[in-house]
């Protein structure tokens, strides 16, 4: 019977290295599921084909503060909610104050279903992003198809990899993205991204 690769909670250090989490099941996080953890560290991993119910197919984070690096995020999957109001982050959702330090990771072809937002990286309540070296590629999604601001919380959408809320602080060194969503009629709302998507 599937189920999730790892779940991480507390204080202690921790540290995955060298191995494929694959076609991990969860309601949220399906391949890693982080909570409360401030000290882990994955590298070389890569988390291939991993389902959530709702969020988090590759990876879901609640109040942690990972650093991920020389990893994948391959082909996961999220969702069941039509409404895609849980639908998030196929390769990786971060909620609740989380800080995931990313280098040299990659989202390829990780997908959500319905109307669901961020298909490669979902970045969430009041959590952040320090990356160099992140690829979004191929992933696909409804929503994040192009740079837009929502009508609802502010959120901003950022080419299909991307779902960036109102409360978030992102800074990319190195960045390439080629992704796949709907919501194209969205992506003039703004002339030029902000200042902090370098």
């Amino acid at each position: 019977e599937a189920s999730r690769g790892f779940t991480i909670a507390g204080t202690s250090n921790v540290l995955i290295s060298g191995l494929t989490i694959t076609r991990g099941l969860a309601s949220t996080g399906g391949g890693i599921m982080m909570e409360d953890a401030p000290s882990v560290v994955i590298d070389s991993v890569d988390v291939v084909s991993c389902k959530s119910q709702t969020m988090g197919g590759g990876m879901h984070l609640q109040t942690s503060q990972p650093i991920v690096r020389h990893s994948r995020f391959i082909s996961n999957s999220g969702g069941n909610d039509e409404t895609g109001n849980n639908v998030r982050g196929g390769g990786a959702y971060l909620q609740e104050e989380s800080h995931a330090t990313l280098l040299n990771v990659s989202f390829i072809g990780n997908s959500l279903v319905g109307s669901g937002k961020g298909a490669g990286l979902n970045v969430d309540e009041n959590s952040n992003v320090t990356a160099n070296g992140i690829v979004l590629a191929d992933n696909t999604a409804f929503f994040a198809a192009g740079l837009s601001p929502s009508f609802f919380g502010a959120a901003f959408f950022f080419a299909a990899g991307f779902f960036l809320s109102a409360f978030y602080d992102l800074h990319v060194n190195s960045y390439h993205h080629h992704n796949h969503g709907h919501a194209r009629a969205l992506r003039h709302h703004l002339t030029k991204p902000p200042a902090l998507l370098l």
